[in-house]
């Protein structure tokens, strides 16, 4: 299927749920705030002086410990909301794909204690893989970038080799950028084949994705390129509440599409 043909299904397949995929949307942003305000609000409270003062009185320290116990606390919290979610999410937009209802029970059952901490952990740990990756595609360009702006600042610089050692950083970026939005490509299946296989292990997800992905790479990292300007337009034009569940519903025809089918619908059937 051409990256085109993809395009046109994901609109087709928003028809009638376009609204449905608007709410889900402003719901991950409006759970993102809230829980980024009660995080303020907590280190606030933490923060005032009359709790300080109590805390201080019993150790010097513990305000520092409870603050960041504080925060430890709630960044778990948050994870085992947002991810869950996010899986939930990703096999809402991914059910139509594999020709199955939309029902809200694909999101909820990532709710249960079991699931939920087991797609946190998916989600953190495909997270710190693409962190890796992008370190080591990222780092040249922005070592050097960093490098020259930090000698032109200390040190005098000709302009011409000034701009030309930042030319040459930009490019060497930009290399990078394109080897990495490759290279992810690799785990692009992994929630997929989790939202198929709620009892399949981290390890053989990504396995099976890197299989399954292998001479697709290329061709799914153009297919995300080619909404580079969409997504610029949302500052201008579009809203993102469009053109953001635009995206999901293609990325996800484009897993059906790279996926084995009976198989997707077999798993994803047995989930209630």
């Amino acid at each position: 299927m051409s990256c085109s043909r993809v395009k046109i299904t994901g609109k087709q397949m928003l028809i009638g749920d376009g609204v449905r995929a608007a709410i889900l949307m402003c719901v991950t942003f409006a759970l993102a705030a809230v829980l980024g305000l009660i995080t303020a609000g907590i280190n606030f409270i933490i923060g005032s002086q009359s709790v300080t003062g109590r805390l201080s009185s019993v150790y010097e320290g513990l305000p520092d410990i409870v603050r960041i116990a504080a925060c430890v606390l709630l960044l778990a919290a948050t994870a085992l909301i947002i991810f869950p979610f996010k899986v939930g999410r990703s096999a809402w937009f991914l059910s139509p794909a594999l020709g199955i209802r939309r029902r809200y029970s694909r999101i909820m059952y990532w709710f249960k204690p079991s699931k939920a901490l087991r797609s946190t952990l998916y989600v953190t740990a495909l997270g710190l893989i693409k962190a890796f990756w992008a370190v080591i595609f990222l780092s040249p360009g922005l070592f050097l970038f960093g490098g020259t702006v930090y000698s032109a600042v200390t040190d005098n610089y000709e302009l011409n080799l000034l701009i030309a050692v930042c030319g040459g950083s930009f490019l060497l970026l930009l290399v990078g950028v394109g080897f990495f939005s490759v290279m992810v490509q690799r785990y692009f299946l992994v929630i997929p084949i989790l939202v198929n296989d709620p009892q399949i292990s981290f390890a053989k997800a990504v396995k099976l994705s890197g299989k399954l992905m292998d001479g697709s790479c290329i061709r799914t990292a153009r297919m995300k390129w080619s909404f580079f300007l969409w997504f610029v337009s949302c500052l201008l034009i579009l809203p993102a509440i469009y053109v953001i569940p635009y995206y999901r519903q293609t990325c996800a025809c484009c897993q059906a599409d790279l996926m084995p089918g009976a198989a997707a619908r077999k798993a994803l059937n047995a989930i209630k």
